[in-house]
């Protein structure tokens, strides 16, 4: 009898699994040829949906693969230009010495320094190629969210310490992600698809005090932006990063074929997917 039960146990834990590995019809992760390799469907699907993010020559995602520094510099350009007007980024002068101007990737590159949001290492060099850690990558999202790499003192000493905090609380990070460690494809989509439920900030009330011969500046911290004049599609109070970017995106609450509560995505018309709210699920059982 105990034997059975365990075999019963084991099937139901399997059936759960399964199901909470479900999504819906125009799912894009299974499209690949290494969908089996993908865990962050829900991510990857919405990132492939926008634009964001796509598949190699070969038709697979390589998901385990590590991100380079001018890969995120095309997935930042996608996420604040949206893909159409990504795709005409040009350049015709070479920002680096080892980016020249026809590079496929120097458009982004030279996009992002501008922004502030890239640097090189000030010695003329980018390292293009150069792979990308975790925290590198919640830098360059939360300056998309519009916090200030100066203010936040995200540069200087311990610069990956007050990132690593500041993309943890703003929802950039996953749990259990070890930002230190190179980034895979699929957690800089799981990244990315977290900025975009994350909240835009701006900085207000700054002001110059003279006196006599003495200058005092007071510097406002970052504070959320409000909704308006925004359209809220994402069911909260302040302005989110796909609000501002991709209004054609909706998240809507529902259930899926089990009756399990889940998030359903659409973008422009088209269905993205429906995927199991696992937090809940597995707040249930623990």
């Amino acid at each position: 009898m105990r034997n059975l039960k365990r075999v019963l146990s084991l099937a139901l834990a399997a059936l759960m699994l399964m199901g909470m590995m479900v999504v819906g019809a125009g799912a894009a992760s299974k499209d690949f040829t290494d969908a089996d390799e993908i865990t962050n469907v829900e991510a990857v699907d919405v990132m492939v949906a926008l634009g964001v993010l796509e598949g190699g020559d070969k038709g697979d995602f390589q998901p385990n693969s590590i991100l380079t520094r001018e890969q995120a510099a095309k997935i930042i350009c996608y996420m604040l230009l949206g893909e159409e007007a990504a795709e005409k980024l040009t350049t015709n002068y070479s920002i680096f010495s080892d980016v020249p101007a026809s590079r496929w990737s120097a458009p982004y590159i030279s996009y992002c320094v501008n922004l502030g949001i890239l640097a090189g290492d000030g010695a003329g060099h980018f390292y293009p190629e150069g792979k990308l850690t975790g925290v590198a990558f919640a830098k360059m999202l939360m300056v998309c969210l519009g916090y200030s790499a100066e203010r936040e003192h995200y540069v200087g000493n311990n610069w990956e310490i007050n990132v690593s905090a500041a993309a943890i609380a703003a929802g950039v990070a996953p749990k259990g992600l070890v930002l230190s460690n190179e980034l895979s494809r699929q957690d800089a989509a799981q990244m990315a698809f977290n900025t975009l439920k994350a909240t835009m900030v701006e900085y207000l009330n700054d002001n110059t005090i003279i006196i006599g011969d003495t200058t005092v500046s007071t510097v406002g911290k970052a504070s959320a932006v409000k909704q308006a004049p925004y359209t809220d599609t994402m069911g909260t109070e302040y302005l989110q990063f796909a609000e501002k970017y991709f209004s054609d995106l909706k998240m809507n609450a529902d259930t899926d074929a089990f009756g399990r509560p889940a998030r359903v995505w659409e973008y422009d018309g088209e269905k993205v997917g429906t995927y199991v709210k696992t937090e809940l699920l597995q707040n249930s059982y623990t």
